[in-house]
């Protein structure tokens, strides 16, 4: 029986391994970039997880023919045998050509998906950020409170007039036009401290009399 160390060393348990890392990587790139994702915040990560699965698809043929060949040995020296009820109950080797078949198809369409992968990266190649200028402070989205004119557009649907407080962050909340616009401070202090919280961005409470 193997010991957890010589498990992890085998080739099912390192495939086991790879597959359980894309799977956290699908879940964690869903919900899509933001700036407070370290590694999922702009259109170059992309370009490099596409670089990096352009990696993974180029050695799938690798693995599928070794795979075949292992299994092509094992049956020159008589070691397999197909259980009863199989479709090739006692035809090991139709069972092989079958599969040898079957991995030839695979192996023609793991390239394909080499190639296209790696085409989506090369695309990419010089993608940037094209938004606005993110503040960042160790990696972490800042909000900021402020006086500003209420907005004119608003002005006469509201009935509100002058100057109010403004409660807004860098990562782009709240998405325009949405406005968290308060006639008092500690309104739209609430505001931006509730989005802290919710997003895990930095906030600096600010003195009324500092904005």
């Amino acid at each position: 029986m193997l010991t957890d160390d010589e498990h992890e060393l085998t080739p099912l348990s390192q495939v086991q391994a790879a597959v359980a890392a894309l799977r956290a990587a699908v879940e964690s790139i869903d919900g899509g970039m933001a700036v407070d994702r370290p590694g999922w915040r702009y259109v170059p990560d992309a370009y490099r997880l596409l670089g990096q699965l352009s990696g993974l698809a180029e050695l799938l043929p690798d693995i599928l023919e070794q795979i075949e060949g292992s299994v092509s040995r094992e049956l020159e020296l008589n070691l397999i045998a197909m259980n009863a009820g199989s479709p090739h109950q006692d035809r090991p080797d139709a069972a092989v050509r079958a599969m040898t078949d079957s991995i030839q198809d695979a192996v023609a369409a793991a390239r394909q998906l080499h190639n296209g992968v790696a085409a989506a990266a090369e695309v990419l190649t010089w993608a940037a950020y094209g938004g606005r200028p993110i503040d960042l402070v160790q990696g972490v989205a800042q909000v900021a409170v402020w006086t500003a004119p209420y907005p004119l557009e608003l002005r006469h649907a509201s009935g509100l007039t002058g100057t109010t407080y403004n409660a807004r962050c860098e990562c782009g909340w709240p998405e325009l036009p949405a406005v968290v616009d308060r006639q008092t401070f500690a309104e739209a202090d609430n505001e931006a401290r509730t989005h802290a919280k919710t997003t895990g961005h930095r906030y600096q409470p600010q003195h009324p009399d500092d904005l």
